[in-house]
Parts: structure tokens; C-alpha cells; sequence
């Protein structure tokens, strides 16, 4: 490859030579491929490059990656299998079933409580915050008021802008 042989080309001192020459192309990512080479001149002489570099199977792996065919009928958002997330957490933890209702039940019960879906930070409970904003529009989009900016880290006055 072409990346190979510029690694493999390095030569103490040598600064921009004919590598940069060829880069020198009317196609779109020459202008980033000539950065990447000029900000990386000397870094290079530390890269190994196996003999084989760039492996067919990393080359074939990246170009087709194996993944899993999406079935529509296997994904149903629905009320949770109780009896079977209680057999899967006996075969996979080990747990019996009153150390996995301990788990389980509390998710079940939070499940009944609302069919909507909830936003990632009701589920976390914040002690502390921690970042102050001195913007009233940022604080109200994340819920603050000015107190709770100022216990953030000092007052909202000085708080910087976020």
C-alpha cells in the first residue's frame, strides 16, 4: 500500500521529498493525506509495519464486516418475561429466584409504572452537579436553577459561560 511505503520510507532527516510530490493530486482527501504525512514525519520512524501490512483480513474484515441479519419479528418491545429473565439470571449468574426478584422485581414495578419512554438521566440519581452555567437558557434546559449552579462550583455571577 501507499501508507506502507511511506512508513517504510523514512530516512533520518529526510524531510518533505517526493511522497509529498505524488500527494500533490487533484483528488479531495489529498490536501489530508498531506497533513497526516507532514504531522507525522518523524513519529513514523517508531511504526512496525508487519511484511503483509495491510493484512487481507483486516483489509476484507473492514470492507465486509460479518453482522447479523436484522429480523423484524424477533425484536417486540414488550412487557418483560419475568419467569424468563428469573431462568436466564439461574443459568447465567447462578442466582435463585428470591436473589433474582431482589433485581428483577424493582425493574417490573418501574415497568408498570410507565409505558412511555423515560430520558437516560431519570434513572440516575444526582447528588452533585457538576458543572455551574451563568447562562439562565442553559440552566433551564438542564433543569438548574441558580442555586444549584452555585453550589456547583461557586456563584453564577462568575460562573464562565457555557
Amino acid at each position: 500500500s501507499s501508507f506502507g511505503a511511506w512508513v517504510r520510507a523514512w530516512t533520518p532527516g529526510g524531510g518533505p521529498g517526493t511522497e509529498d510530490e505524488r500527494d500533490a493530486g487533484a483528488d479531495a482527501g489529498a490536501e489530508r493525506r498531506k497533513r497526516f504525512k507532514h504531522r507525522h514525519r518523524n513519529m513514523r520512524q517508531r511504526w512496525v509495519l508487519p511484511d503483509n501490512f495491510p493484512s487481507e483480513a483486516v483489509t476484507e474484515a473492514y470492507l465486509r464486516p460479518t453482522t447479523e441479519r436484522y429480523d423484524a419479528d424477533a425484536c417486540v418491545w414488550g412487557r418483560p418475561d419475568l419467569h424468563g429473565l428469573r431462568s436466564f439470571c439461574l443459568h447465567k449468574f447462578g442466582w435463585q429466584q428470591q436473589k433474582a426478584d431482589e433485581q428483577l422485581l424493582p425493574m417490573m414495578r418501574a415497568f408498570e409504572q410507565t409505558q412511555s419512554q423515560a430520558r437516560l438521566s431519570s434513572y440516575f440519581k444526582f447528588e452533585h452537579r457538576f458543572a455551574r452555567f451563568a447562562s439562565e437558557r442553559l440552566r433551564a434546559a438542564v433543569g438548574m436553577t441558580a442555586a444549584d449552579s452555585a453550589a456547583a462550583g461557586g456563584d453564577s455571577a462568575s460562573a464562565p459561560a457555557a
